[in-house]
């Protein structure tokens, strides 16, 4: 829920912070905008304002990839709450041939993996392996969907498609 009085700029750069880092490719100030359906100055002036700080890098073909700024607050980040450093040691002794061993938390209507192998994936490589993914279409999001009061879950999905739902009344009867 937001304040009375949201910071919109912080909003939108935040936003445009995140859809930088998802992107999987450096990306052009336009198609952010169009992505975020946002002006396109003022993606531009995100994206530079990030450029200056460290946290996004204009490439040669003017577009922007992430910059090390932001490995620096996701690193922080991760050591700073201790989950990983908490949860993997645990994590790690539930592989089993045939089995999905994963962690990850609900970022609004999507699935975040922090962890996620089967019985032979290196450590290194099932810490945040995969990309987002519907909620709505993963174990662990159904979970945590499911410790959401039923109207979070209608303010979550409000306006929004379900994936692997008819309708957000579907939703919650499977919850």
């Amino acid at each position: 829920m937001l304040p009375a009085q949201p910071n919109q700029s912080l909003i939108d750069g935040l936003s445009v912070l995140q859809a930088l880092a998802g992107s999987g490719k450096s990306i052009g100030s336009r198609e952010l905008a169009r992505m975020l359906d946002m002006e396109p100055t003022k993606a531009n002036r995100l994206l530079k304002t990030l450029a200056a700080i460290g946290v996004a890098q204009q490439q040669p073909d003017k577009k922007y990839a992430p910059g090390p700024g932001m490995h620096v607050l996701s690193a922080q980040s991760l050591h700073g709450s201790g989950l990983i450093r908490q949860a993997v040691p645990h994590l790690e002794t539930l592989k089993a041939p045939g089995m999905i061993v994963a962690m990850g938390v609900l970022w609004r209507d999507k699935t975040c993996y922090l962890y996620h192998a089967n019985h032979d994936t290196p450590t290194h490589v099932a810490m945040g392996a995969a990309e987002l993914y519907p909620a709505s279409m993963s174990g662990i999001g159904l979970v945590m969907l499911a410790s959401l009061q039923n109207q979070q879950v209608r303010d979550l999905y409000h306006n929004h498609d379900i994936a692997g739902f008819e309708n957000v009344s579907a939703l919650i009867k499977q919850l």
